[in-house]
């Protein structure tokens, strides 16, 4: 699950524009306008010169980019209490 809110956030926050930071990781702005909006995937090299450009830590680009969704777990336990 992608967490569209904060990487707007923190694009404000370095006080960029979705255009500046297409040209920056190297794709077109329609393309991250895709992205960002859950059209497409990222790519990881796409994460990773985000993660750059925007000097994100390892913590913040995993809340991001890679945050669970709960949802989607199958977690059960059985009598014991054991998962």
């Amino acid at each position: 699950m992608f967490r569209k809110n904060e990487l707007k956030a923190e694009i404000a926050r370095a006080g960029m524009t979705y255009e500046t930071l297409a040209r920056a990781i190297g794709i077109n702005a329609s393309s991250l306008y895709r992205k960002i909006n859950g059209r497409t995937d990222f790519y990881r090299y796409e994460i990773v010169k985000i993660t750059e450009v925007l000097h994100l830590d390892d913590a913040t680009m995993r809340r991001i980019f890679f945050a669970p969704d709960l949802r989607l777990c199958n977690i059960t336990q059985d009598d014991s209490g054991e998962v």
